[in-house]
């Protein structure tokens, strides 16, 4: 298992590579989802989801395995399904990838996120932080332990080695006991003693 560590933009990316990483690196997986949008086709554009063997049902096409293949090479694929039956084709593919969002966001669940979205984008689409900017870190999650620590939010989402299951997660900031534990013990040490003063005073 790789330890927790922290993950920078720049120790993953940068500007040179990212299009070539999104678009042609970048491959499907069971949960993800194609996006298909046919220029005047609204019944044939549409979110469609990867199964779990690897494949999506497409309108009119049918069912096609995925996980082997680049956004350009399944639109291709498509061009040539459809062109069949649509005049003056025009369509868009779009590789989703979904990402549970978690911790102190305002509206933590599961959301569509695109390759050439970043981690912070993951989390603006989860509503924000509900913390201060200087308080908010960001983990990624794998069986409810943090898998890697303070990731960038800068870090384009294609390029994290996120599983199913796995949750980029923003830690709530600790209350007030939680970072002032001699605080517990010295409540207690007053009740103790206000008790002890108390015996003392009804024995007299």
């Amino acid at each position: 298992m790789v330890s927790a560590q922290r993950v920078t933009a720049q120790s993953m990316s940068t500007p040179a590579t990212r299009d070539t990483m999104d678009r042609v690196r970048y491959t499907l997986r069971p949960g993800d989802i194609v996006r298909l949008r046919i220029w005047r086709e609204p019944d044939l554009s549409g979110d469609f989801p990867v199964d779990e063997l690897g494949r999506v049902n497409f309108p009119l096409i049918g069912t096609l395995p995925v996980t082997d293949l680049t956004r350009e090479s399944l639109h291709e694929k498509l061009l040539e399904g459809y062109r069949k039956s649509v005049e003056n084709l025009s369509m868009d593919v779009i590789f989703l990838r979904r990402v549970a969002v978690t911790g102190a966001v305002r509206t933590p669940g599961l959301y569509p996120i695109d390759p050439t979205m970043t981690v912070g984008d993951a989390v603006a689409m989860a509503g924000g932080s509900t913390l201060e900017a200087a308080k908010t870190r960001i983990n990624l999650l794998r069986s409810g332990k943090a898998f890697m620590s303070d990731v960038d939010p800068a870090t384009l989402v294609s390029l994290l080695p996120i599983q199913r299951g796995d949750q980029l997660y923003i830690p709530p900031q600790e209350g007030f006991i939680a970072r002032n534990p001699w605080v517990i013990g010295t409540v207690i040490q007053g009740i103790m003693s206000v008790a002890v003063a108390i015996v003392t005073i009804s024995k007299h």
